[in-house]
């Protein structure tokens, strides 16, 4: 006897195993590293697909955060392109808002911006931040809203001029 496992008969099933080798048969350690790189790419895939959908959220809220005007590079139009035409106060509410009728005699599928002042004597006491609205129509007057929230009426002193004024027009998509 030579340490070596006896040899199996002729008519038995089982695969002879060779003369002079021992240890695991090769099928083993190939099935074992198959597996993990198929783990390893899985994985990995995974990865890829998280980091894409990561980037591709954080790009829309990025998107969508941004103005119009900022999305569409529609070219500035000069501030006379749309007039207002008239301001009044309205009176019920406890901070200030303004109701005002814009116009443009040629140009529709706008984005206008309006800046809302109080004025005493000439001298400029507050101005809103600026609002923008949408303006559709060439030639026939739209009423907007402007709210002054930082304002509130009983703090404008009496004798000040409201007005509204605008401030930047873009073009925009129809």
């Amino acid at each position: 006897m030579s340490g070596l496992a006896p040899r199996a008969p002729v008519e038995s099933v089982r695969p002879w195993r060779p003369s002079g080798r021992g240890g695991r048969p090769l099928n083993f350690t190939v099935r074992r590293h198959l597996e993990l790189l198929k783990r390893f790419l899985q994985w990995f895939v995974s990865g890829v697909a998280l980091a894409c959908g990561v980037a591709l959220v954080a790009w829309i809220s990025t998107w969508l955060n941004k103005p119009l005007s900022a999305v569409y590079s529609y070219r500035e139009l000069p501030i006379n392109t749309v007039q207002v035409t008239s301001v009044e106060e309205i009176t019920f509410t406890e901070t200030l808002s303004v109701a005002a009728y814009i116009v443009s005699a040629a140009s529709s599928h706008l984005e206008v911006r309006l800046q809302l002042d109080i004025e005493k004597d000439g001298q400029l006491l507050y101005s809103c931040p600026s609002q923008n609205f949408r303006y559709k129509r060439a030639g026939q007057p739209q009423r907007v809203q402007l709210d002054c929230r930082n304002l509130r009426r009983e703090n404008i002193p009496k004798g000040a001029r409201v007005s509204a004024r605008v401030d930047g027009v873009n073009e925009t998509p129809p």
